[in-house]
């Protein structure tokens, strides 16, 4: 009995750890597409005010874009969730398939985008930099500071995700065992996809002074309310304790 009841245990932990893991990885492909799609967001913007200074952005245009991105990712997030019912009647390699050809499209689209956008930005920046101001030129290497980080954190996993399309589509496993090992999937997946992310907050932090300035302030607010609320409930047990004193002098009077 004792026996079954471990067997049972293992096999209810690795279906948890098997769901656990799902979770996590919906939750870092909804962020890298956050990420891609507001890195290449960034860096056009910042292409187009440094390229044509007179030029005005439309951002209704730009909000709409957001909208219809994000449209298309929740479809190709329920792509990949299909997978997971049984009465589906398409096959799970094919949905597969076109899952990952998707990404592929979108992820090396926006690397090409944010590749181009960010040379145009140093070239304009080193032929005009007499004629440009300061901030200007300030924001423009922060933007490509962070469209470096994207691309060096995103190569790899845009290769592995390359081979797998690739490989789904020739159904060649042993191909993909050999190419994408589970220690590349891991690191690229797990590790370097969550470190783009992680990078940029601390890119903005160290070049951009209003926002630690902001930061400062917030932390000194948190922290200014936290005392507050700690004397208040110093307050409130030092009244409670001297009620319950007068309480217990009356019941001895």
């Amino acid at each position: 009995k004792q026996w079954y009841q471990r067997r049972v245990a293992v096999f209810l932990f690795s279906k948890n750890i098997a769901w656990l893991t799902e979770v996590a990885a919906f939750i870092l492909r909804t962020s890298l597409y956050a990420t891609t799609f507001l890195t290449c967001l960034l860096a056009v913007v910042r292409t187009i005010n440094l390229t044509f200074p007179l030029y005005i952005i439309n951002w209704t245009a730009v909000k709409g874009s957001i909208l219809v991105y994000n449209v298309f990712i929740i479809v190709l997030q329920l792509v990949y969730l299909l997978r997971f019912i049984k009465s589906i009647t398409i096959h799970i390699d094919t949905l597969l398939a076109v899952f990952f050809n998707i990404e592929l499209f979108i992820l090396v689209t926006v690397f090409i985008i944010v590749v181009l956008a960010s040379v145009i930005s140093l070239e304009t920046l080193f032929v005009s930099q007499r004629l440009t101001a300061s901030w200007k030129r300030k924001a423009t290497v922060t933007i490509v500071i962070i469209s470096a980080i994207y691309c060096i954190c995103n190569i790899t996993y845009i290769v592995v995700v390359g081979i797998t399309s690739y490989c789904m589509i020739t159904k060649d496993v042993r191909l993909h065992k050999k190419l994408v090992p589970d220690e590349l999937m891991n690191i690229s997946y797990f590790i370097l996809l969550p470190l783009n992310s992680a990078c940029n907050p601390v890119v903005y932090m160290t070049r951009r002074a209003d926002m630690r300035s902001y930061v400062a302030t917030l932390s000194g607010k948190l922290a200014g309310s936290l005392r507050c609320k700690k004397r208040e409930d110093n307050i409130d047990v030092f009244y409670s304790e001297i009620r319950c004193k007068s309480t217990q002098i009356t019941d001895v009077n």
